[in-house]
């Protein structure tokens, strides 16, 4: 994989010249017990959203947000749900495969959790 992954103890700085910000950063979070893998542009893609409060540039709940003992932000959601949701991010808004009604209704209410 290309670039680093980040433990989330702290922010990741922008490299000296601009050349990464910190929203190009790819980090590790728990979601549930399940380590995702992403870039922190993805989780702020959705703007006002509540990832994009907590993974956003400069974000002050982002240094004070629960941790793991890895040091992952740590959200106690379902990480079945939340694939679907860093899925539909990862997609600029497409909801792609077919989901049961159960499935709909836990995707619709982590969907409205997140904003």
């Amino acid at each position: 994989m290309a670039g680093r992954v980040h433990r989330l103890e702290r922010s990741p700085a922008p490299v000296a010249g601009g050349a990464e910000s910190c929203l190009d950063a790819v980090l590790e979070i728990n979601v549930g017990g399940r380590v995702f893998v992403t870039r922190r542009s993805t989780l702020a893609a959705v703007r006002g959203s509540r990832l994009a409060h907590l993974f956003g540039e400069n974000s002050p709940l982002f240094l004070t947000a629960s941790r793991d003992q890895n040091g992952r932000v740590f959200l106690d959601r379902d990480a079945d749900t939340f694939a679907h949701v860093l899925d539909y991010l990862r997609r600029a808004g497409q909801l792609v495969g077919e989901f049961s009604r159960d499935a709909l209704a836990r995707l619709r209410e982590d969907a409205q959790h997140f904003g």
